[in-house]
């Protein structure tokens, strides 16, 4: 069985002390998912593994700064823009 991320508070005077890994709450690739997906952001494979390897706090700093969608999404932004348009002039 594995424990919740949230079984324990990190600090235990201090629930929102920040997170440190240990033996109880390890740094772990379910962990790494984990601040991915409540971040928002679908992490690629390569992502998940250099934040494992660097850990939480290089990960966490990462996130604010993740690098713009590919090259390559024009026809869907020229939609995009399209819908966005139609529903200012209240044609949507």
């Amino acid at each position: 069985m594995t424990t919740p991320l949230s079984s324990k508070p990190p600090n235990e005077t201090d629930p929102w002390a920040a997170y440190g890994p240990s033996e109880e709450i390890p740094w772990d690739l379910r962990r790494v998912v984990h601040l991915h997906r409540r971040a928002g952001f679908a992490a690629t494979w390569s992502e998940i593994q250099r934040d494992l390897k660097d850990g939480p706090q290089a990960s966490i700093d990462r996130l604010p700064s993740r690098s713009p969608a590919p090259r390559g999404n024009e026809k869907y932004m020229e939609h995009r823009n399209f819908f966005a348009e139609m529903k200012l002039a209240g044609n949507y």
